[in-house]
């Protein structure tokens, strides 16, 4: 399994507020993108970075607003993708 080396180390603390603003917890937003709960947990608080796969999977789920703030390319985080 590769890990993204590309990912920024807030990442973990922007993909969790993106879903706190959606009003998705890390258990529904794991489940619909198909990874453990344990998986999202350790992405979102604990820094670790995602799987080369998971990352492609956590972009399209997204979408390219929130992902454009997640990867901290964008300070504006909104409701809609």
């Amino acid at each position: 399994m590769r890990l993204m080396s590309n990912v920024p180390d807030n990442f973990g603390r922007r993909l969790s507020a993106a879903l706190l603003l959606r009003g998705v917890t890390q258990k529904d937003f794991a489940k619909r993108v198909g990874v453990s709960l344990a998986t999202m947990t350790r992405v979102c608080s604990q820094g670790h970075k995602p799987s080369e796969l998971l990352f492609r999977v956590l972009e399209s789920a997204l979408g390219p607003k929130t992902w454009a703030y997640c990867m901290g390319l964008s300070d504006v985080l909104t409701e809609g993708k």
